[in-house]
């Protein structure tokens, strides 16, 4: 199994927006989301807010046998716009 640890600064006033979004991924839009990181190869993502002294970040693990083709596809895929 191999990782890859990602992390994104959230832009000020946007961290409700990040909440909103993985709401929507735990419940309305789960089977979408599940089903799209299967095809994808992604065994386990773990998406975490971090707060420092810089500001709010999102910082997301993913784990799949092949993480190099998994992250090929995530980048490559037509997920929908709002994902």
């Amino acid at each position: 199994m191999s990782c890859i640890v990602l992390t994104f600064p959230i832009l000020p006033g946007k961290e409700e927006s990040w909440r909103w979004f993985c709401q929507e991924i735990s419940r309305s839009q789960l089977q979408v989301y599940l089903s799209s990181r299967r095809s994808m190869g992604i065994t386990h993502e773990r998406l975490v807010l971090v707060k420092n002294a810089f500001g709010s970040s999102s910082v997301i693990t993913l784990e799949a046998p092949n993480i190099a083709q998994a992250f090929g596809k995530l980048i490559a895929s037509q997920l929908p716009s709002w994902f």
